[in-house]
């Protein structure tokens, strides 16, 4: 029998800040006490950029800020999402660079769609888990290509529909049916099941789902999570709401809709639209009337964290893997004023937790069973599938 591995996942993760300052301090404990850390890189680390016509809200910092990733427990990454290319081919490039510098590992993009593709391999105790990611959320051109940079896409296409084809009512919300580009998801399933035959164990990282509503859990994000696990995969982390998610258990194997933000530095927000893409004060508060107070502006009493409230609610997801199965735990975390996150403590706490099976709830999946344990100083919540 192999010993037990315990994965730590953590959710969007961006450094933008004094290099004195460590962003990990108080996670720093929990993070080293897994065996490795698994996180997803929202942004851009490069000193040269390229301008890129399609990004909207460019995440750019310095390569300099990679050192505060070093020695955290962080060992794999995923580039696999929407700021990937802010900074064009070169910052994609400086990006990876920079984190291999520290001995961080990269999946999810690449100089070429092969390279994008490509699985890592991470080996403890005696077992080896094969990792690889997708986005499904990326401005045009951010793809991968055969001779192109680029991240490791899962394109789809969306129709609308009637909610009721037996009647006539102009206007209402349709229905939307989103449908897997054929090609990317054929790809991808391939790809793990190959991956599945070298490894004992498949993890998947997902960017993808709407991050202009909390909770929401979109028809497509399910099935492509399901299609994940029927083709192999033992774990799927999902990335980009910015909020925490839901938890399912397929056949068994654990799917973690969404992780949310776990450390996010966007200083000077309004001044980041203004310059870096065509926005005004104008078009600022017509997306803010369009998707209300779930957007991203700045936020008094937190300069650096420009989210909702509810974006404050994050966690360090554990993942115990052992012969019996996956177990999936989570330490509930609060993110400060100053963009850190930290055990959240008394009623902190417990709204955290509320706040996540809220999620669960809302989004109609099965109920959970829980158990609840102690580490390095965090209440730990243990989540099995009912």
């Amino acid at each position: 029998m192999k010993q037990p591995v315990l994965i730590m996942a953590i959710g969007d993760t961006f450094i933008d800040r004094d290099l004195e300052d460590s962003p990990f301090s108080e996670v720093e404990g929990i993070l080293r006490s897994g065996d490795f850390t698994i996180a997803n890189n929202e942004g851009v680390y490069c000193d040269t950029t390229e301008p890129v016509p399609n990004a909207s809200f460019p995440l750019i910092s310095s390569t300099g800020m990679v050192k505060l990733l070093d020695n955290t427990g962080i060992e794999v990454v995923s580039l696999a999402n929407n700021h990937a290319l802010d900074g064009g081919y070169t910052g994609l490039r400086s990006t990876l660079e920079a984190l291999a510098s520290i001995g961080i590992k990269t999946i999810g993009a690449g100089q070429n769609l092969e390279k994008a593709r490509c699985p890592v391999e991470v080996s403890r105790k005696g077992n080896t888990f094969g990792i690889l990611s997708f986005t499904a959320v990326f401005p045009q051109g951010y793809e991968a290509r055969q001779g192109l940079p680029g991240v490791s896409p899962l394109r789809t296409y969306d129709f609308y529909a009637h909610p009721d084809a037996k009647s006539w009512s102009p206007g209402i919300i349709p229905q939307v049916i989103t449908l897997m580009d054929e090609h990317d998801s054929q790809q991808i399933s391939e790809s793990i099941m190959k991956l599945k035959q070298n490894v004992d164990y498949v993890i998947v990282c997902a960017h993808w789902g709407d991050s202009t509503k909390p909770s929401v859990i979109t028809d497509f994000e399910r099935n492509a999570a399901h299609m994940c696990i029927d083709s192999g995969a033992d774990i799927v982390i999902g990335h980009h709401h910015h909020s925490l998610r839901g938890i399912e258990f397929h056949d068994g194997k654990p799917i973690l809709y969404g992780l949310g933000n776990f450390l996010m530095d966007v200083p000077n927000v309004s001044n980041r639209l203004k310059m870096q893409t065509e926005i005004d004060d104008t078009t600022i508060s017509s997306i803010s009337e369009q998707i209300g107070d779930f957007g991203i502006w700045e936020r008094q009493g937190y300069p650096t964290y420009p989210y909702p409230p509810e974006c404050r609610y994050t966690a360090v997801f554990l993942l115990e893997v052992s012969d019996l199965g996956i177990r999936v735990g989570i330490a509930p975390c609060i993110i400060g004023n100053d963009g850190k996150p930290r055990a959240s403590k008394n009623d902190s706490n417990k709204d955290v937790v509320d706040y996540f099976l809220s999620c669960t709830k809302q989004a109609n999946l099965p109920q959970l069973k829980l158990e609840r344990s102690a580490l390095e100083g965090f209440d730990i919540l243990w989540i099995f599938g009912r």
